[in-house]
């Protein structure tokens, strides 16, 4: 494998390891910590870097230290393209949409582990949100693992991001249909009258 492929590879690796809030706190990587990391020299990293942003796969910010980023992992941790203005930044957190800008009062960090081991479910929780129209969220889990404390987070977030009217929190407890599935189903998704499902 070439050391430019290595050097992507490692920036890959390190972006995905990032949530929004950590754009928002100007984290990115520098051609001295990449190296450190694969232990290579400073100044053949930061040639490849340069290269691989000349090539449309990184994205810097400029001034110094020069940050980089993998374009691709940001662009998935975004949920969207970035714009070819954007291959240069004045800070990392230049990308982000200002309505999104992530504060250190984002809800979710009252959550332990939501930059860790819980960022996977905290991106998810934050992308349903965001969509346009919002998606649906189907919380699983044994007992007393925070899934209620989720949806409030959620909920939280939702409203900061609210433009309108703050939407109501409705809690509903499945538990209590554990052994009737069918009133559970005609809760979530209504129920027609005499609506009757035949086998031919």
């Amino acid at each position: 494998m070439r050391r430019i492929e290595i050097v992507l590879g490692e920036l890959e690796r390190l972006t995905r390891g990032l949530c929004l809030a950590d754009l928002a706190q100007e984290t990115a990587f520098t051609a001295e910590a990449i190296g450190f990391n694969l232990g290579l020299a400073r100044n053949s990293v930061s040639k490849d870097l340069n290269q691989l942003w000349n090539d449309g796969l990184a994205i810097k910010s400029r001034g110094r230290p020069v940050y980089f980023l993998h374009r691709q992992a940001l662009e998935t941790l975004l949920g969207r393209q970035l714009e070819e203005s954007e291959r240069e930044v004045r800070s990392v957190a230049d990308v982000l949409p200002h309505e999104e800008h992530y504060a250190p009062d984002d809800p979710f960090t009252s959550l332990i582990g939501y930059d860790r081991s819980l960022r996977d479910a905290v991106e998810k929780g934050r992308a349903a949100v965001l969509y346009p129209h919002g998606l649906h969220v189907l919380l699983t889990g044994p007992s007393g693992v925070g899934k209620t404390f989720f949806a409030e987070l959620m909920h939280r977030f939702a409203c900061e991001q609210a433009s309108g009217a703050i939407p109501p929190l409705v809690y509903f407890n499945c538990a209590e249909y554990a052994h009737n599935p069918e009133l559970l189903s005609s809760h979530l998704f209504g129920h027609r009258q005499g609506g009757v499902y035949r086998r031919e």
